[in-house]
This record gives structure tokens, C-alpha cells and sequence, in this order.
């Protein structure tokens, strides 16, 4: 069973794939496609499991430094490929 819990945001979000379209026809927010991570002002949000780690990366990098996400990138044994990209 698929549960899909959407917010009331009315600026760009992104979500999993099988919930962009009824996402989408609610008509109060744009959904990026084909992004694995959107950045609306103060939200962040993410395609899936795997496009949410890479997003906390990137926001783990963003408030605490690089130095510090390699910190947790090593901790974690987390090697993606290809590594992140800023969206």
C-alpha cells in the first residue's frame, strides 16, 4: 500500500515518481521532474531513499562545510556514482 502525504507548499517540490503526477493535479505546487532534489527557498525536497541521502549530503555540506560532510560521508561508507551535484 502506497501512502502519499503532501503539504501544502505552493512554491517547487519534488517526490518520488509514482507521486508526481497526482502531485502535480493538485495545482498549488510545480513539480520538477528528472531533478533528484529540489531547493524552494527554506524547503528541501527529495525524488526518493537514495535522492533523500544524496539531498542530506549536499544540506549537510551547505550548513556545517565540507570538511564535515566528508566526516559523515566516510562514517557513513557511502560512495556514490556518480558523487552528487548541486542542483
Amino acid at each position: 500500500m502506497r501512502r502519499v502525504v503532501f503539504v501544502i507548499y505552493p512554491g517547487s517540490v519534488d517526490t518520488h515518481w509514482s507521486a508526481e503526477d497526482e502531485l502535480q493535479a493538485r495545482g498549488d505546487v510545480t513539480v520538477v521532474r528528472d531533478q533528484r532534489w529540489v531547493v524552494d527557498g527554506n524547503l528541501v525536497t527529495s525524488q526518493g531513499v537514495s535522492a533523500g541521502i544524496d539531498m542530506s549530503l549536499w544540506l549537510i555540506e551547505k550548513l556545517y562545510g565540507r570538511e564535515h560532510y566528508h566526516q559523515v560521508v566516510r562514517y557513513m561508507q557511502y560512495d556514490p556514482a556518480p558523487p552528487y551535484a548541486t542542483p
